[in-house]
């Protein structure tokens, strides 16, 4: 007989509370069994009935705790069919050895308090029910020399052992369900201030990132104003300059052309690079709006039309039709979009395909864009986002940067995968009520 077992037990595994009543089990087997080569005031045939019933006791509690090794999570099956079996041996035991007036009815206050604190109040009353009965029968001849007072009152004791001891058990049970619901909270609260510790970090992470845009834009501001007017002075000095070269007659200045030429297409690059730099340093500010992120998609594919024709890329749109208006700047995020467009454009030298979907998720937009360009090497795939981070040997490494920096000041997050050789997706995910990131600076 055991108390209290849990059915999350470890396999092969007993509780203190089975090794204990084991124990219990063994010692009555051990003091039955002395009692039984002690006495002498015995008939042959009832002591020989009796080490029939110890034995049988002796043999099932054996198998009950053998079973219990090895299926731990069947434990109220098994004592529910240990009180049966308890409960015949007792009767037995009494019918044997004088009934009520047995000196062995301790052993059913024994097995009632037992079993009555391992089922609860009800089923204790139950056994003490069961028990009384049992009692009363089993030696009518010996019930009949008892006085009825004396037979009432030793009778209703069991239903005070059962009542007492089950009173304790609904009790413990309820401290119990009481101390799993505060682990309940407690790992709930947990949770909870885990949750904050990690939104925390992010936002630290997201502090210092800006921290470090502001510094690295006011910088670039700086020295892109700088050398911005000298720019402008080369580029309408060359056009002069070629203006003069159209002038002069019968004179061969080809390779003037040339050369002038190659001045003004660098030039336009220094002047694409100041442009990049320009825009990175203005942080930029969203007034978002409702629109149709399908719609802005579509237009987006359609102003680079030829873009796309030009670098022999096929792009496909995935559209979802269940998308709804979100609050976008569609200014700024159509900026975000071309750049990621451009920079799949520039990693398809040779052409290749371009796949836009979008799909509705968790209550939140995504924007999914895969390529099937050269991909990005494993030790890059990290440093895609950061400033000034480029392998292109004319890049800026602004674009994506720049994509990052307002997607999140719309809410969202970007994210990039990658396998050298098999293309490239950036995921976008985006609340559909955008609730604009306030700047730390």
């Amino acid at each position: 007989m055991t108390l209290g077992l849990e059915a999350h037990r470890p396999l092969g595994r007993l509780s203190n509370v089975d090794l204990s009543f084991a124990l219990l089990r063994g010692l009555a087997v051990v003091g039955g069994a002395a009692w039984l080569a002690f006495t002498a005031s015995l008939l042959p045939e009832v002591r020989e009935q009796l080490w029939v019933v110890l034995g049988l006791f002796a043999g099932y509690s054996s198998l009950l705790f053998g079973l219990l090794f090895v299926w731990p999570r069947a434990v109220r099956k098994f004592h529910l069919a240990a009180l049966v079996l308890d409960l015949a041996a007792v009767y037995r035991l009494l019918s044997l050895t004088g009934g009520v007036q047995s000196s062995f009815t301790v052993a059913l206050y024994i097995l009632v308090a037992l079993h009555g604190f391992y089922h609860g109040l009800a089923l204790g009353l139950g056994i003490a029910a069961v028990g009384a009965v049992l009692c009363y029968f089993s030696d009518l001849s010996a019930t009949a020399s008892v006085h009825v007072p004396d037979l009432a009152v030793k009778l209703s004791f069991l239903f005070l052992v059962a009542f007492a001891v089950g009173l304790i058990r609904n009790r413990e049970r309820r401290d119990r369900a009481q101390i799993d619901k505060l682990n309940r909270e407690l790992d709930s609260q947990t949770d909870i201030l885990r949750k904050a510790n990690e939104r925390c970090k992010r936002m630290h992470e997201r502090l210092l990132h800006s921290e470090r845009l502001a510094i690295i834009g006011k910088m670039s501001a700086q020295i892109a104003h700088e050398i911005r007017n000298p720019l402008s002075s080369m580029s309408l000095n060359a056009e002069l300059l070629g203006d003069e070269i159209d002038s002069v007659l019968d004179v061969d200045l080809s390779q003037a052309r040339s050369l002038l030429a190659s001045i003004q297409e660098q030039v336009e690059i220094l002047t694409h690079v100041i442009e990049d730099y320009l825009q990175f340093s203005r942080i930029p500010e969203i007034h978002p709006e409702k629109v149709s992120l399908n719609a802005l998609i579509s237009g987006i594919m359609e102003s680079m039309g030829p873009e796309f024709r030009q670098s022999n890329a096929e792009v496909i749109p995935r559209l979802s039709r269940e998308m709804p208006e979100i609050s976008l700047d569609s200014y700024q995020f159509r900026i975000a979009l071309v750049n990621i467009l451009r920079n799949s454009l520039e990693a398809m030298p040779e052409g290749g395909r371009i796949v836009i979907s979008t799909e509705l998720r968790d209550g939140r937009a995504g924007v999914r864009l895969a390529d099937t360009g050269v991909g990005v090497p494993p030790d890059n795939i990290d440093r895609i986002f950061t400033p000034f981070f480029t392998t292109k040997d004319n890049g800026t490494g602004l674009g994506l940067s720049l994509a990052q920096q307002i997607i999140e000041k719309h809410g969202g997050d970007i994210s990039c995968r990658s396998d050298p050789g098999d293309g490239t997706s950036f995921t976008i995910d985006l609340p559909l009520d955008a609730r604009v990131e306030e700047s730390f600076l």
